[in-house]
């Protein structure tokens, strides 16, 4: 949706001008036809797979959770209303 417009090198940039210093995923789809192999995982292997009709719900909005096991299992989906404090 055009949130972050930038090259990954420009987000880079930008991001280490206010001091950050850790290493970043590059930038990636979370929905759609181009969607990261990551992201398809997490949707299919959490509540937002129905498997009746083969499908998942896209990923609604920035700071969705997902916790996932030291196995690689997902465990927990949860959107991005949910507090977790």
């Amino acid at each position: 949706m055009g949130q972050e417009p930038g090259s990954n090198a420009e987000i880079k940039a930008f991001q280490e001008s206010f001091g950050a210093k850790w290493q970043m995923f590059e930038k990636s789809d979370v929905n759609g036809e181009n969607t990261h192999p990551v992201y398809k995982f997490l949707r299919v292997n959490s509540e937002l797979y129905c498997a009746k009709d083969k499908t998942s719900s896209e990923i609604p909005w920035n700071f969705a959770k997902f916790l996932v096991n030291h196995e690689g299992r997902v465990i927990g989906y949860w959107g991005p209303s949910t507090d977790l404090d």
